[in-house]
């Protein structure tokens, strides 16, 4: 398989998806979340496995980006943990849904919303909520039910 570059898409409809979640891509990086060169190299496998059809090794890459991702995490105190845990939970939450797992996406952003809320930073919830609610509909449209 070869990999492209994490930053690039494979076709303009896929940029055009890309500009719909944009604010919801944007949060990890916000939040202080840092995408590193072995992340985005992670999240590439992890669409092109997806895009040509291996959803188990689609899996064992997403699974790999949450190790290194929690591995970051777990470098950081206080707040900057705080904020930095929700941007992984919304960054891997984006990265299952550009492979294919909308339903899983939806609960990922369902437990960025508890923890927000949980840690009192109120001020990203409309954010996580607009894009629960859209990805949702997509869930319902697409019959995806399984997380």
């Amino acid at each position: 398989m070869e990999l492209r570059a994490p930053d690039q898409f494979p076709s303009k409809e896929g940029a055009e998806k890309a500009d719909e979640n944009r604010e919801i891509n944007l949060l990890p990086e916000l939040l202080g979340f840092v995408e590193t060169l072995e992340l985005k190299l992670l999240r590439a496998a992890a669409m092109d496995a997806h895009e040509a059809g291996d959803e188990e090794l689609a899996k064992e890459f997403r699974g790999r980006y949450q190790i290194v991702g929690e591995q970051t995490l777990d470098q950081l105190y206080g707040e900057r943990h705080a904020r930095t845990k929700i941007a992984l939970i919304v960054a891997l939450g984006n990265l299952r849904r550009d492979t294919g797992r909308i339903a899983a996406y939806v609960d990922d952003l369902e437990d960025a919303v508890m923890y927000a809320e949980g840690i009192r930073y109120l001020g990203i919830i409309p954010v996580l909520e607009q894009a629960r609610a859209e990805g949702q509909k997509l869930t319902e449209s697409s019959g995806d039910v399984v997380g």
